[in-house]
């Protein structure tokens, strides 16, 4: 058998939404976002559905000839278990509450969480012999996409806007370039229908993907819930002064100019890299060391060094450490 050391399987949803209790009276039918229409459902798995509706009305789920029942909560919410399915379709699933709700062109395969950083959430459009590889979509419409929406929150949420859809062009070329291809290669490989579930954000840390709950019960952890907690102080004028902010810059932005644009390597051509190039005007920094601001540019930086005579025809490896995004370097 061989080994898939990407991702994991999302098994089953286990996130249940609410409703205040003076919203239950006029709720209708709503299922929660990761069910709609084009989605692919857990093989092997029991099927779960859940959503909310009004307190107290019978909520019926059925694929194929499986079906089961829920009533909704005081809270509004309700959950029903199907049966484990293996992998087909396309099917239709109907759920009948208040209202009418039926999913169409859903699938029974394997469904895979993308998630991580900026690798994860690189975008098709910008991987190699993209307009190719973005043609070539079209050939794998049992590969469904459901790309998470950007959200942030002090608790988890009851709900998440977004839709699944069916892998073509339109929708796989802002999709995770590194989920496209693990999914592209496994469907290939075993001939399922793949649910591949894009959830990244370039920069986070773990900790932003840990419950609060973990990080409050380590010891190691503890300092991150204080800082959090600090920061929630006065966050609402925190938020109205950045604004303010934002809004100043925005002014002084040249218009029309959406994003920088690469200067070039001016540094070389003004002599940086030559040996005996003068240097006394530049300013001496200490490294390791963290920036007083946040950059997002170029910094160069000069240093000599002494080589012992006795290293002379030996193999030497220059460690500059972590870098962001590439660098370049000189050695006369």
């Amino acid at each position: 058998m061989k080994k898939y050391l990407f991702a994991f399987f999302l098994a089953s949803f286990l996130i249940f939404p609410t409703l205040r209790a003076e919203d239950t009276a006029k709720a209708t039918l709503k299922l929660h976002g990761m069910f709609s229409d084009d989605m692919v459902l857990q093989r092997g798995l029991p099927v779960r559905v859940y959503g909310t509706d009004a307190a107290g009305t019978k909520v019926t789920v059925s694929i194929l000839e499986a079906s089961a029942d829920a009533v909704a909560g005081e809270d509004g919410s309700w959950s029903v278990e199907l049966p484990a399915m293996k992998a087909g379709g396309p099917y239709e699933v109907k759920v009948v509450g208040s209202s009418e709700a039926v999913l169409k062109n859903v699938l029974v395969g394997d469904v895979w969480i993308c998630s991580g950083q900026s690798n994860m959430e690189w975008p098709l459009r910008n991987a190699k012999n993209a307009k190719e590889e973005i043609e070539d979509t079209v050939n794998y419409p049992e590969i469904r996409l459901y790309k998470v929406a950007r959200r942030v929150a002090g608790k988890p949420m009851d709900d998440m806007p977004g839709k699944w859809a069916v892998c073509n062009p339109e929708s796989a070329t802002g999709f995770s370039a590194v989920g496209y291809f693990f999914g592209r290669e496994l469907y290939k490989d075993i001939k399922v229908p793949i649910g591949l579930v894009g959830t990244s954000w370039g920069g986070t840390p773990a900790e932003a993907w840990t419950t609060y709950q973990t990080l409050e019960n380590m010891d190691i952890t503890k300092p991150i819930i204080e800082r959090f907690q600090k920061g929630l102080v006065d966050f609402e004028d925190k938020i109205a002064a950045y604004r303010k902010a934002k809004e100043e810059w925005e002014k002084t932005r040249p218009k029309g100019i959406e994003r920088y644009t690469d200067p070039g390597n001016k540094g070389l051509e003004m002599g940086w890299a030559k040996p005996d190039f003068d240097d006394s005007k530049w300013v001496d920094e200490k490294v390791p060391s963290k920036f007083d601001s946040a950059i997002d540019g170029v910094i160069w930086y000069r240093r000599a060094v002494e080589i012992p005579a006795d290293w002379a025809g030996k193999d030497v490896v220059l460690s500059l450490g972590p870098i962001d995004d590439y660098d370049i370097t000189y050695l006369n």
